[in-house]
């Protein structure tokens, strides 16, 4: 049986052995975790900003 995770592929062996660096695995794991985060809010004030800027040319037409 394999393990799939972001890209790692992990033979339940190889866990049991403790072959793998799980410490160095959580780390990548929560960067980019922190990561998707991070694009989702730029994206998110992406978006205010366009909606700000289509805002004020709509109240320049009024």
């Amino acid at each position: 049986m394999e393990v799939r995770v972001c890209g790692w592929r992990v033979e339940k062996e190889e866990e049991k052995k403790g072959r793998v660096d799980w410490e160095r695995f959580k780390a990548e794991l929560k960067i980019t975790e922190k990561w998707k985060g991070w694009e989702e809010r730029v994206e998110e004030q992406r978006n205010k900003e366009e909606l700000e800027k289509v805002i004020e040319e709509v109240e320049g037409w009024i």
